[in-house]
């Protein structure tokens, strides 16, 4: 096979097939698609093995209990998977029927690149019922990833398989979110050779509107602990602030957020005690002290005048 897709899945029962059908109906044939079930409950087994029935490129694992998420199951696709090319999807998305075909000869025409990125369409019940395209850039990428503002969704690119085992690049299991913006930042921190196509979006991310936030407090608690780790993780030297910066403007950006989510006075509360123990190790009074001094973000970036402005009356 000279394309593995590697497929996480829990509880999709109704958007299963027409990801799958998506796959089976490629212009491209030479293709392995592993689909790893994270202990759904509902129906997802039985459709999963009913595909794998039919097709013999599918090859089902399903972990009776609910693991550690999309990135464990991810980590198992990428230790099984055989093909040239590696290309992540998630079991709600949808690929047009040229998407292989048109990334391995892509590929296959620029052998000198470790991964390739395309352009991607967004719906919500049905293709074309939304405008949003989701167009990769190249420009600073790294940069962008750094400070949030993502330069393509993990559907999108396609990699050499050699690139990621030689250079062990893994979804980092320990991360209750981020974990693809982690994954693309270990990557681009190889400085591999890489381009971008924005032409006709070849694949299509499906927006779920019961996706938004029910449990604020969790939701940015589990944001707080992913970015301060995500910030441990990446942060240079003292010597190089520049990396420092664009991480912090991240969590300027997801302060943005939570204000736009309209967070109560108690669980904002909590969120910025979260981010002040765990990104920055210490403690508001030194921080203050630091931002003042210029060692932090500027007040200009969104979102952290008024950070400060909370962190000093709580």
């Amino acid at each position: 096979m000279v394309v593995s897709l590697i497929i996480p899945n829990h509880n999709k029962e109704q958007f299963l097939p027409e990801c799958l059908d998506s796959l089976i109906n490629q212009t491209y044939i030479s293709w392995e698609a592993t689909i790893i079930d994270d202990g759904s409950t509902d129906t997802s087994k039985e459709i999963i093995d009913s595909y794998s029935k039919k097709d013999a490129r599918i090859n089902f694992i399903f972990n009776e209990k609910q693991i550690n998420g999309g990135s464990v199951c991810r980590n198992i696709g990428i230790k099984k998977a055989s093909g040239k090319f590696i290309i992540f999807l998630d079991s709600d998305d949808i690929l047009v029927e040229t998407t292989l075909e048109h990334r391995v000869w892509f590929m296959e025409e620029n052998p000198m690149l470790d991964f390739g990125v395309f352009n991607m369409g967004t719906f919500y019940k049905k293709i074309g019922d939304s405008d949003s395209i989701w167009k990769p850039h190249k420009a600073k990428a790294l940069e962008c990833f750094l400070s949030h503002q993502l330069p393509w969704q993990t559907m999108q690119p396609i990699y050499i398989a050699e690139f990621i085992k030689e250079n062990n690049l893994l979804f980092d299991e320990s991360l209750p979110r981020l974990q693809d913006v982690d994954f693309h930042t270990s990557i681009l921190l190889l400085k591999p050779n890489f381009e971008v196509l924005t032409d006709n979006p070849d694949c299509y991310y499906r927006i779920i509107e019961n996706r938004k936030v029910v449990d604020n407090q969790s939701f940015y608690g589990n944001y707080a602990l992913a970015m301060s780790k995500y910030y441990l993780k990446f942060r240079r030297p003292k010597t190089m602030k520049p990396l420092n910066l664009t991480i912090l403007a991240g969590i300027s950006l997801m302060i943005d957020a939570c204000l736009k989510n309209k967070l109560d006075k108690k669980h904002y509360k909590s969120y910025i005690q979260e981010l002040t123990k765990h990104v920055f190790g210490i403690n508001k009074k030194i921080l203050i002290v630091y931002a003042k001094m210029g060692y932090l973000i500027p007040f200009h970036i969104p979102g952290m005048r008024l950070f400060f402005k909370k962190l000093i009356s709580i």
